[in-house]
C-alpha cells in the first residue's frame, strides 16, 4: 500500500502541501507524513528529503510528530505499528543530519537538556567534570525555566522509559519485537555520530542501559532466530557505547588511556568502600542487612578494600567479590560512585525501569551485573579484531544470520520457502544488521572498524559463491570403505590425499598476546590429472597468493531438517548445518601461500631462481625469462591463519580440518585480495592506536616538565592529519582542508615546478596577480618559486584581487637539475604538448601544498597533463616521500605511467601494481616513450630488473679479475665475494699505486 501510494505521489501533492508552518499539523497528518517518508528513503530515492526544504514547515512537521509520539510512549499505552513508524522516522533523520531542516529539527532532541533526565548525584558529578557545560548548564535552567516540560528533554527519556519496560519483560509480540529492534538501530545510529552521541551516552548510562539490555527477559524469551539478530544489534550497541572516543571532545582514546579511566573507576570503589565501610563503623552497619552482618563480611571487605585495581578489573573475580559482598553493602556503593541513582531520585518516572529491575532482582544477578559493567575490563577493538581470524570459515559462509543471502533458499535443492506471521514475513532468511558507511564518524578507529566488518562480509559472499560452485562441480561421492571420492572436476580446484597438508611450526603468541605468532604448514599435490592450462594456471601461484583448503563429503540433498522449535524458527547452527549437509561442505579454511616449489624441490616463480635458470643472459630491462618447473608434484609452503588454528584447537572440530581435507581450491587473482585489505585495515587500525598512545603519551610528559602543552608534531588524532581530521568524519567544513586555508599562514618555501614553465615569460603570465621576481639562469629549463609568508590572497579572509591593488611578491629561481641517477646518461627533457594556462598552474601549485585538492573538467581539458606535472613536480621537491597514484581505471593509470615514463623520473623509482602491468608494456611501445628492451614496472619485473643488473655487474668483475690472472669466476660468485675482491685486490694495488707515484717512482 505505501508502494502505491508513493508511485502517486501521496506526499508530495496531498500530505506535504496541507502542512503550514504556523500551525502544526493534526497527529494522523503527521504519522502519515512520516510513513511515506519512510517509504521514500526504504526505496533509496535520490534524494527524500528534498520536499522538506521548506524548514518552518518540516519544524511544524516534526512538532506535531514529537506531540503524538509522546502520547504513543506513555506507559500503560499497547505498541502498535505507529511507534514503529516515529522510531523509523527518527532513524532516518538521525541518518540525514547533513540536511539543514532535519538538523535543527532533531538535533536539540540530543542536546544538554537531556541530563535534567539524569539522577541528581551522577549530573552533578558529571557536570563538576566539565565546568564549560556546568556554566551552560546553569544558564539554561535560568533563560527557560519550561526547558523539563519540552520535547528537547522529556521526549527521549519517555522513549527510552517505555522501551526499557518493554525489554524488562518476557514475550514475543510482533509489534514489540518490531519496536525493540528499531530502538535499538535509532541508539546505535545515534551513538555513532558525535553530536547525537556526547549528552545521550550519559543517559543511557545513568540508566543502566548495558546490564539492563544483557539480561534482558525480553531477548532470552525470543525464538532463536529473531533471538540472534537482536542480540547482534545488542552487541553493537554495547560496542558503541563504551567506544575508545572522549564523549566531549571527540579525542581519541589509546590502549593506556582506556586501561587508565577503568582503573580509576575500580580505585574510586576501593576509595569509597575504605572510607565508608572501614573507617565509620555506623556506615558500614547501615548499610548491612541482617543476612549480610550475620555472614561476617569482613574477610571480603578487606578483599575489596587491599586488593590490587588490575586484580579486581577482572570479571571472574569481582564477581565472586560482589557476591560475597551481598547486595546491601553493593547497592551502597554504587549509589556512592554515581553508577545508581540516590534514594533521593527514587521518585523519577525515567528510573522507573531500573528500580523495577532492582525489585524484581531475587537472585542479585541484575545488581552483580551493574557492577561488573562499571568496573571491568573490556577487550578493546583491535584486540578483538586480532583474535578474529581473517579468513572465512563454513560456519561464516553459509550462516543465514550473518551475510545477506538472496540466494540461500536455492542453494538447498528442493526447498520451498517458507512464509509464516511475524516481523519477518515473507522472508526465508533473517540476516543481520550490518554497520553503515555513513558521513559521520567517531573516530579514524570507528571508520576503519566499520569498513573491516563490511569488506570482510563482502568477501565472504563472493568466496560463498566460488566454494559453493567447486563443491557442486567436484561430485563428492562416499564409497563403501567410508572415504570420499570425486565423480566430477573443476578448473578452480584440485584433490588433496589424506594427509596432504602437514603442519610444520607453531610459534608462540607474542607478549601480550594470545593467538600464536605463525602457523606454517605445507600442502603437497600432484597436477598430473590436471589439464596444461590449468596446470599453468596452477604454477603462476605466487607469493602472498591465498587458497582455500576444503573438506568435502557426498551432498545430502533435502537431508533430515532438525526439527523447528515451537515458533517454527530454526536455530543459526542448525540452519547452518542443513545448508552445509546439503551442499556437502564440512570444513573451509584459508592459507597464504609463503614459497612453492617443484618435485625437485627448486623454488618457482622466484626472481632468484629465474636469474640461476638464465645464467645471466637476462634482458636487464625487460622480464626475466620464467622458471619451468621440474615434474608434476608441488609443495605449496603456507602459513594458515593463527587465530583460526587457535580457536580450532579449543573446539575440535568433527571432522579436523587440517587432516581430513580433500580439495584445495584456488580463485580469480583480481578477486582474491582480500586477506591483503583486510590485513591493511587492521594494520593501520594498529599504526592510528600507537600513535594516538604516543601523543597523549607526549601530551602527559610535557604537561609534567611544565610546558606551554603539547608539541606540535604530537598529533592526537592518530595517523590522520590534523588538517583532514573534522572533514574526514564529517564535522567540519571540507573548505577548510583546502590548500588556500592551510598555507594562508605557512612560512615562506620554495616550490620546485621543474618545467613547468617553459621560460621566464610564461612563469610570470602563469600568476597575474603576483609580481615576479626572477634570479638565476633565466634559459634553465628547471624553475624554483618561493611564494610570500601569510600569502594575502589567500585564506578566508583573503583580499579581493583586481587593478589598484598592491601585488604580492614571490622568487623564482631559474636553475638546472643535478642528475639523480646513478649511471652516466643524463635526462632527456621532454617536449610537453601543452603550455599550462594559469588555471592550471594553480591548480599544479594547489596540489603540491599539503590540504586537498580537487581538479575537475569536460574531456580534453589537460587535467592528464596537470596530474603528470604534479607528480612530476613533487618527485622533485620531496625526494624522500612515496607518491601513490590511483585511479578508476587500469587504462588511465596506464596512460599516466606512458607519460610519467617520459619524464624526468628514475625508472627504478616506479612501481605498476595489480593486474593492469600486464598491459602497461603495449601502452608504452604504443606511446613511443623511448625506452630500450621494454621496460617492465610491475613488481617482479622491478625485481628482475635489479638482479639482472646484479649479474652483468659481476660478470664485469669476472672479467677483471681474470686480467688480473685471479679465479674470476670465484671472485663472482656473489656480491659480498666481489666486495671482497675489490677490497684485497682492487684498492691495496690502487693505493700501492698512488703511494709510488707520491714517492717519485715509475
Amino acid at each position: 500500500m505505501a508502494s502505491a501510494l508513493e508511485g502517486a505521489g501521496y506526499l508530495e501533492k496531498y500530505l506535504w502541501p496541507a502542512v503550514s508552518a504556523s500551525e502544526n499539523p493534526s497527529a494522523v497528518h503527521a504519522l502519515a507524513i512520516a510513513a511515506m517518508l519512510n517509504e521514500k528513503c526504504a526505496q533509496h530515492t535520490s534524494s527524500p528529503w528534498e520536499i522538506c526544504a521548506d524548514e518552518a514547515k518540516f519544524a511544524s512537521f516534526f512538532s506535531a510528530l514529537l506531540d503524538a509520539a509522546k502520547a504513543l510512549f506513555t506507559p500503560g499505552v499497547a505498541i502498535t505499528a505507529a511507534h514503529g513508524v516515529v522510531v523509523r522516522t527518527l532513524i532516518n533523520c538521525v541518518q540525514s543530519l547533513e540536511v539543514a531542516p532535519v538538523r535543527h529539527a532533531v538535533a536539540p532532541l540530543f542536546s544538554l537538556p537531556l541530563w535534567t533526565a539524569l539522577g541528581a548525584g551522577r549530573r552533578a558529578h558529571t557536570l563538576n567534570q566539565y565546568p564549560n557545560l556546568k556554566r551552560h548548564y546553569a544558564r539554561m535552567l535560568a533563560k527557560q525555566p519550561k526547558i523539563l516540560e519540552e520535547h528537547d528533554a522529556t521526549f527521549m527519556p519517555t522513549l527510552l522509559t517505555r522501551f526499557l519496560s518493554v525489554v524488562g519483560t518476557e514475550g514475543s509480540n510482533v509489534l514489540e519485537l518490531e519496536l525493540t529492534i528499531n530502538v535499538l538501530e535509532l541508539l546505535c545510529d545515534a551513538l555513532s555520530q558525535l553530536p547525537t552521541r556526547r549528552f545521550l551516552v550519559v543517559l543511557l548510562k545513568d540508566l543502566q542501559f548495558g546490564p539492563m539490555l544483557r539480561l534482558s527477559p525480553r531477548v532470552a524469551s525470543l525464538p532463536p532466530a529473531s533471538q540472534h539478530r537482536v542480540a547482534l544489534l545488542v552487541e553493537r550497541y554495547l560496542t558503541l557505547e563504551n567506544f575508545e572516543v572522549d564523549d566531549q571532545s571527540g579525542l581519541p582514546l589509546g590502549p593506556a588511556q582506556i586501561k587508565a579511566r577503568k582503573l580509576e573507576r575500580v580505585a574510586l570503589l576501593q576509595r569509597v568502600a575504605y572510607k565508608e565501610l572501614k573507617l565509620d563503623p555506623n556506615a558500614a552497619a547501615a548499610a548491612l542487612t541482617q543476612d549480610d552482618a550475620d555472614a561476617g563480611l569482613e574477610p571480603a571487605i578487606d578483599a575489596l578494600v587491599f586488593s590490587s585495581a588490575e586484580g579486581l578489573s577482572d570479571r571472574a573475580a569481582l564477581k565472586r567479590l560482589a557476591a560475597s559482598l551481598g547486595p546491601g553493602i553493593v547497592t551502597m556503593l554504587l549509589r556512592k560512585v554515581h553508577v545508581l541513582p540516590a534514594e533521593v531520585d527514587d521518585e523519577s518516572a525515567w528510573h522507573a525501569p531500573l528500580r523495577r529491575a532492582l525489585a524484581d532482582d531475587a537472585d542479585d544477578a541484575f545488581l552483580t551485573e551493574v557492577m561488573l559493567y562499571h568496573c571491568c575490563k573490556r577487550a578493546t577493538l583491535l584486540e578483538r579484531i586480532s583474535a578474529t581470524p581473517v579468513f572465512p570459515t563454513e560456519g561464516m559462509l553459509y550462516s543465514p544470520f550473518q551475510i545477506p543471502d538472496p540466494l540461500h533458499s536455492l542453494a538447498v535443492p528442493g526447498e520451498k520457502k517458507r512464509r509464516r506471521g511475524g516481523a519477518f514475513a515473507g522472508t526465508r532468511t533473517k540476516s543481520m544488521n550490518l554497520p553503515k558507511l555513513g558521513l559521520a564518524y567517531l573516530s579514524v578507529h570507528d571508520y576503519l572498524m566499520r569498513s573491516y566488518a563490511l569488506y570482510q562480509l563482502e568477501s565472504a559472499y563472493g568466496i560463498r559463491e566460488d566454494v559453493t560452485e567447486v563443491a557442486r562441480r567436484m561430485q563428492a561421492l562416499v564409497d563403501h570403505a567410508g572415504g570420499v571420492s570425486f565423480q566430477g572436476w573443476a578448473r578452480m580446484a584440485v584433490t588433496l590425499k589424506r594427509g596432504a597438508l602437514k603442519i610444520h611450526d607453531v610459534k608462540p603468541p607474542r607478549l601480550g598476546e594470545a593467538v600464536p605468532a605463525e602457523v606454517r604448514a605445507t600442502i603437497s599435490v600432484d597436477l598430473r590429472n590436471v589439464d596444461a592450462r590449468a596446470r599453468s594456471e596452477w604454477d603462476q601461484l605466487r607469493e602472498h597468493d591465498v587458497l582455500l583448503v576444503l573438506t568435502l563429503t557426498q551432498p545430502t540433498g533435502d537431508g533430515p531438517a532438525p526439527a523447528p522449535d515451537e515458533n517454527g524458527e530454526e536455530s543459526e547452527e542448525a540452519s547452518t548445518a542443513k545448508v552445509l549437509r546439503a551442499l556437502g561442505v564440512a570444513a573451509v579454511r584459508g592459507c597464504t601461500i609463503k614459497a612453492v616449489e617443484d618435485e625437485s624441490g627448486n623454488a618457482m616463480n622466484d626472481p632468484g631462481a629465474n636469474m640461476a635458470n638464465q645464467k645471466g643472459k637476462a634482458n636487464p630491462n625487460g622480464p626475466a625469462e620464467p622458471y619451468r618447473p621440474k615434474g608434476m608434484k608441488r609443495t605449496y609452503k603456507v602459513q594458515l591463519d593463527p587465530a583460526q588454528f587457535l580457536l580450532d584447537q579449543e573446539t575440535q572440530p568433527s571432522p579436523d580440518p587440517y587432516i581430513e581435507c580433500n580439495v584445495l581450491m584456488r580463485r580469480d587473482p583480481k578477486q582474491n585480495n582480500f586477506k591483503a585489505v583486510l590485513e591493511t585495515i587492521r594494520d593501520l587500525m594498529i599504526s592510528n592506536s600507537q600513535a594516538v598512545h604516543a601523543a597523549r603519551r607526549a601530551a602527559a610528559d610535557e604537561e609534567e616538565e611544565g610546558g606551554g602543552g603539547p608539541s606540535a608534531d604530537a598529533n592526537p588524532y592518530g595517523v590522520l592529519p590534523t588538517w583532514l581530521h573534522d572533514a574526514f568524519l564529517g564535522y567540519g567544513d571540507p573548505a577548510a582542508a583546502h590548500f588556500s586555508r592551510l598555507a594562508a599562514d605557512a612560512p615562506a618555501a620554495a616550490l620546485n615546478f621543474t618545467d613547468t614553465f617553459e621560460d621566464a615569460a610564461h612563469l610570470r603570465e602563469a600568476f597575474p596577480d603576483y609580481k615576479v621576481e626572477v634570479s638565476g639562469d633565466l634559459k634553465a629549463p628547471f624553475f624554483r618559486v618561493t611564494f610570500p609568508p601569510s600569502d594575502p590572497l589567500l585564506g578566508p579572509d583573503a583580499r579581493p584581487k583586481g587593478k589598484g591593488k598592491k601585488k604580492p611578491v614571490i622568487a623564482a629561481e631559474g636553475f638546472t637539475p643535478e642528475v639523480r641517477s646513478p649511471f652516466p646518461a643524463p635526462p632527456q627533457r621532454r617536449k610537453k604538448a601543452v603550455r599550462f594556462t594559469p588555471t592550471q598552474v594553480g591548480a599544479i601549485r594547489a596540489g603540491m601544498h599539503k590540504g586537498l585538492t580537487l581538479i575537475q573538467g569536460p574531456p580534453g581539458t589537460g587535467k592528464t597533463d596537470v596530474t603528470v606535472q604534479l607528480v612530476l613536480n613533487l618527485y622533485h621537491t620531496f625526494p624522500g616521500e612515496r607518491i601513490l597514484l590511483v585511479t578508476h581505471s587500469n587504462a588511465a593509470l596506464n596512460d599516466l605511467f606512458a607519460k610519467l615514463a617520459t619524464c624526468d623520473i628514475d625508472g627504478r623509482h616506479m612501481l605498476r601494481l595489480g593486474s593492469g602491468s600486464r598491459d602497461l608494456q603495449s601502452v608504452l611501445a604504443n606511446a613511443d616513450v623511448g625506452l630500450e628492451g621494454g621496460y617492465d614496472f610491475s613488481k617482479w619485473g622491478r625485481v628482475n630488473s635489479i638482479l639482472a643488473k646484479r649479474q652483468d655487474y659481476l660478470g664485469k668483475v669476472s672479467a677483471l679479475a681474470d686480467s688480473l690472472g685471479l679465479d674470476g669466476e670465484g671472485v663472482s660468485a656473489t656480491c659480498e665475494t666481489a666486495l671482497y675482491f675489490k677490497l684485497y685486490h682492487v684498492t691495496s694495488r690502487i693505493e700501492r699505486y698512488e703511494a709510488a707515484v707520491a714517492a717519485g717512482g715509475d
